[in-house]
This record gives structure tokens, sequence and C-alpha cells, in this order.
């Protein structure tokens, strides 16, 4: 009986102490991905948070990206793709999206074929990047957000020559 009890305390012990955890988990949560989330029902919209297992099952794919060098130091990969959906919904998400990115630095923005894609990024230390999106808007938007610890030299030789000499092109 006296095991029994002790299995019951500590299951509701633990419960206690998850529950504000995963609430605080909630409040503190990335902007960029509420961003993502509350679109994520939205028609023409496609979205995939890879993280933990997920995420581990893609390294290999991501190590033949240009970004594989830093693949084993991102710990949260996001990919939102809005396609079908309609005008009104399309520039309500890029007035929010532009609100979001706001507090990230813009390091480079190029326009090819009526696409703009620009980088944006969140550092803590010269040599490691936190937060890394790419944002394309034309036809058709698409974001690819990255987080983790990216020490700047996995990332590289990443751009092509005539971007990364030129520094912001239009």
């Amino acid at each position: 009986m006296k095991k029994f009890l002790t299995a019951i305390l500590t299951l509701v012990m633990t419960y206690c102490l998850a529950v504000p955890s995963e609430a605080r988990k909630k409040e503190e949560g990335n902007t960029v991905i509420q961003l993502f989330e509350s679109y994520e029902e939205t028609k023409g919209v496609e979205y995939f948070n890879l993280n933990g297992f997920l995420l581990k099952m893609a390294r290999p794919t991501i190590k033949k990206s240009p970004i594989g060098k830093a693949a084993d130091q991102i710990d949260n990969l996001c990919i939102f793709s809005m396609t079908e959906a309609g005008k009104e919904v399309r520039s309500k998400f890029m007035k929010e999206a532009d609100a979001v990115l706001g507090s990230y630095e813009m390091v480079l923005e190029t326009t090819e074929d009526k696409q703009t894609s620009r980088i944006y990024m969140k550092k803590t230390s010269a040599e490691i990047i936190d937060e890394l999106i790419v944002y394309s808007l034309g036809e058709d938007i698409a974001l690819i957000y990255i987080k983790g610890e990216i020490p700047v030299s996995a990332l590289e030789g990443m751009a092509p020559e005539n971007e990364s000499e030129g520094g912001k092109d239009s």
C-alpha cells in the first residue's frame, strides 16, 4: 500500500510541475512560430515544424543542403509556404510578417524574376547565429525559420559570389 501511495504522489507532483512549465513555454513561444501557427489551417498554406525526433530524422537530408555544415547545431526548423491563398490573406500575412521580422536584422535582400528574397537573423555574439530566417516574396510566399546555436563559420561560402560581395541588392 505504501508503494502505491508513493507512486500516486509522484505522479501528481510530476503533473503539477509539468503544467506550469508547459504554460510558460506557450507564453514565451517564438513570435515567428506563432505567426506560422495562426495561418496553419488557412487554405493554400503548408506548414512544417521540425524539432525533436522529426528533426533528427531530417538531419541527413539537411546535411545535403546549402546549410549542411550547420545541421547538427539546428534545434528547430520550420518551413512555411503560402501558394494558393487569396490576395487578402496574403496581404494580411505580409503585414504581420513585416511586423514580426522588424525585431530581426535583415542581412541580405535580392530580387530575381519578380521574386524577392530576404535573409534575417538574430545573433547573441559575432560568432553565433541564434535564429535565421529566409523569406521569399513574390507569386508564392515562403519562409524558412532555423533556430539553434549556429556558428557563422558553418554558413560561410553558402551565398553565391555576386551576393556575398555586394551586400544588399535591390
